[in-house]
């Protein structure tokens, strides 16, 4: 496979080496530093009734691990390019744990929690010695929709995460240009979409 950026050009190219086109992503990008940061921490602090908000960075609490699998289990699309986990467990989760510090990355996740004490809700974000941390997935699981979940969760984990991390000064994240929820929740959050990348699969 081969991603280019989505441009007329490209599209000739692909199509005159008989690629096809497996689908666009935009990527999108919000600056942790300036006026649009009091939008984020006011976000932030719209709490949803009925839930709190859970917050770690590396290894999720043990308490958490297996609501916070099944609540993964329950996404729908794969995040920047990353295939979905079918029916993940606990292992799963240590497992891409132990992956992000080989990659020498810091996962941040706030998760969203109701009063059974199950995750309903989370968003991730990963964070290395960069001043660009690269966004995960937010899901919100289907019943918890629509009430606010979504934005409150991304916008408390963005928030914490540039309160901790000084040198963090832009989040990048990439979306399927036909997610339109994912789209309007980091519109909602400040993010503007700045280009579009196709990927392509090249026959051999």
């Amino acid at each position: 496979m081969v991603d280019a950026p989505h441009t007329p050009a490209a599209e000739r190219f692909a199509a005159a080496c008989g690629a096809e086109a497996l689908g666009t992503n935009l990527r999108n990008r919000l600056l942790l530093k300036g006026p649009g940061r009091a939008g984020l921490d006011a976000a932030a602090g719209r709490a949803v009734p009925g839930h709190r908000l859970v917050h770690w960075s590396g290894r999720c609490p043990d308490e958490l691990v297996d609501s916070y699998a099944r609540a993964w289990g329950a996404l729908e699309t794969a995040a920047n390019g990353q295939a979905a986990v079918r029916r993940p467990a606990a292992a799963d989760v240590r497992a891409r744990e132990a992956e992000a510090e080989r990659a020498g990355h810091r996962p941040y996740v706030t998760a969203a929690v109701d009063t059974a004490g199950e995750v309903v809700g989370y968003a991730t974000l990963f964070v290395r010695d960069s001043p660009m941390a690269d966004a995960g997935e937010t899901l919100v699981v289907a019943g918890r929709r629509r009430r606010g979940l979504g934005s409150w969760t991304k916008a408390a984990l963005l928030s914490r995460a540039a309160a901790e991390n000084p040198h963090l000064a832009l989040v990048q994240a990439w979306n399927d240009v036909r997610d339109e929820a994912s789209l309007a929740l980091n519109r909602r959050l400040g993010f503007v979409g700045d280009s579009s990348w196709t990927t392509y699969a090249v026959k051999a």
